[in-house]
């Protein structure tokens, strides 16, 4: 057997002629990993979301020296322009003194709500970003990947030793549903964080004041 654990871009999906599913969220955003070169009394202690309408943007603690800012691009702006370090400079200038971290590297990643209409076909099979992707506002996209390997692996070791091979069908009955609702809750929270009208970024603001 083969399972396909190749990433978004899978070469494996390919190879079965499965489509994806799309959930219709497609938005550009900047990753910005950087070294912190001493305190940084500003940045958060534990991942800060900021539905700024102006620009929507997250911060990541990472292990220390490491941190992490993702800043949504803009309709209109240059991936390639927005990775160089005058623009990545004016982005973390709100967080960041001038001098207080060195960029390892910056790239811009489309955050996608994706699935895949067929997870298996015969002796191969889909696994993670190969199988489904989702945003990351849930944090749950290695997370899924890892149930489905958790749901995988022991069906996979009971056909090898003589189980029905239909056993695996049950693989995509069983985590595609739980899938798609994660991905879908991560797109429903992505398009209430990547809100950029002022207005409806208000109003937004209000009702989950007045909820909580």
């Amino acid at each position: 057997h083969v399972v396909g654990c190749d990433g978004a871009r899978s070469m494996t999906r390919k190879a079965i002629g499965t489509s994806l599913t799309d959930t219709g969220f497609e938005e550009p955003w900047l990753v910005v990993d950087v070294f912190l070169r001493g305190e940084a009394p500003g940045l958060p202690t534990r991942c800060l979301q900021v539905c700024d309408p102006a620009r929507p943007h997250t911060l990541v603690p990472m292990p220390p020296p490491r941190f992490r800012f993702e800043f949504m691009l803009l309709p209109g702006e240059d991936p390639v322009a927005m990775q160089t370090p005058e623009a990545v400079a004016e982005l973390t200038a709100g967080w960041l003194p001038a001098g207080a971290a060195t960029v390892e590297r910056s790239a811009v990643y489309t955050f996608h709500g994706l699935i895949t209409t067929r997870w298996r076909s015969g002796r191969v099979l889909l696994a993670g970003d190969a199988a489904h992707q989702t945003p990351p506002f849930l944090g749950q996209g290695m997370c899924s990947g890892m149930r489905d390997a958790a749901n995988l692996a022991w069906k996979l070791h009971a056909v090898l030793r003589g189980a029905d091979e239909a056993l695996l069908d049950t693989y995509q009955q069983e985590r595609e549903p739980a899938v798609r609702s994660i991905v879908q809750a991560a797109v429903d929270f992505g398009r209430i964080i990547c809100t950029l009208d002022p207005a409806q970024a208000a109003a937004r603001d209000e009702a989950m004041l007045a909820a909580r």
